[in-house]
């Protein structure tokens, strides 16, 4: 991750001895390069990172994703049709059974 500006700024004031010396000038303006050790929020990559795992976690599950749209997956409960859908860390959940919902969020 690289941070410029009032953000690296921030961050050396924040925590000096761990960001301190790795402060750098670009052109003058203040330059903080770290390296992530997880997904952080708002990232490109951390939304991929969920979507792998979610997917994942459905299929093992037994969900079966929509081969025509990767963000919705279907498992038959009760012989309905109970459907999980998701943009970045959203999620919709439905079926025609309000108890198998309720009981998919608890």
């Amino acid at each position: 991750m690289k941070a410029n500006g009032s953000l690296a700024d921030m961050l050396v004031e924040i925590d000096p001895d761990t960001h301190g010396p790795h402060l750098t000038k670009e052109n003058g303006v203040s330059v903080l390069c770290s390296e992530m050790l997880k997904a952080l929020h708002g990232m490109m990559v951390s939304s991929l990172l969920f979507c792998m795992k979610l997917t994942k976690d459905l299929e093992q599950l037994g969900f079966k994703v929509n081969p025509h749209d990767i963000c919705v997956a279907n498992k038959m409960i009760n012989g309905k049709q109970f459907t999980v859908l998701w943009h970045a860390d959203d999620l919709k959940i439905s079926h025609e059974d309000k108890k198998v919902v309720d009981e998919a969020i608890h």
